[in-house]
């Protein structure tokens, strides 16, 4: 599941029944907006998320939501706003934008379409100080040169599956599979 899909919240009073907001949230902005809700002010610890009633006000300044799966080779980072997505992933060294409006299904990467390189750079910017801005932590993912950022290079991430499409899978899988081992019912028969 993704950490931008559409999120329903229980109605409370400060939210109007039906009300839709287009700008981007996370599922770490649950966490505040009940916190807020139960009369809770914001706790000494930083938290990543944000209260969702001003953001649906059109109170709030944040522009992008960020995520992050795992680390090193293995990682996955996202940043989406009110209509696009992109996506780096750090082992296979490739890179996604999806038009969160026309594609909301995220099914086609514009990502290869030069029309859709300022945007693409403009959301990768913004990811990538977010990588800066968080400190050593991050400090793997990406590398500043000449005032530039831009992705650290992970080892490759075994991409011998692109070889054979079928490797790996369990025989289950295997459009080519005779039918169960011997000893076995038909499928899906206990």
């Amino acid at each position: 599941m993704s950490t931008t899909s559409r999120t329903r919240l229980a109605r409370a009073a400060r939210f109007a029944a039906g009300g839709r907001c287009a700008q981007a949230v996370s599922l770490v902005d649950l966490f505040p907006t009940f916190l807020a809700a139960a009369g809770g002010g914001r706790s000494a610890r930083d938290l990543d998320g944000e209260d969702l009633a001003p953001l649906v006000r059109g109170e709030s300044a944040r522009r992008y939501v960020f995520s992050q799966s795992n680390h090193g080779p293995k990682a996955m980072y996202m940043v989406a706003d009110e209509s696009r997505k992109y996506v780096w992933s750090a082992g296979d060294r490739r890179e996604w934008l999806f038009d969160r409006t026309l594609d909301p299904a995220e099914t086609r990467s514009l990502a290869g379409l030069d029309s859709f390189a300022p945007a693409k750079a403009a959301l990768k910017d913004a990811l990538l100080e977010s990588l800066r801005a968080a400190g050593p932590a991050a400090a793997d993912a990406y590398m500043e040169e000449g005032g530039r950022l831009d992705w650290r290079p992970q080892p490759r991430w075994d991409d011998a599956w692109m070889l054979d499409p079928d490797a790996g899978l369990g025989r289950q899988d295997h459009d080519r599979n005779p039918g169960p081992p011997p000893g076995y019912g038909p499928l899906g028969v206990l």
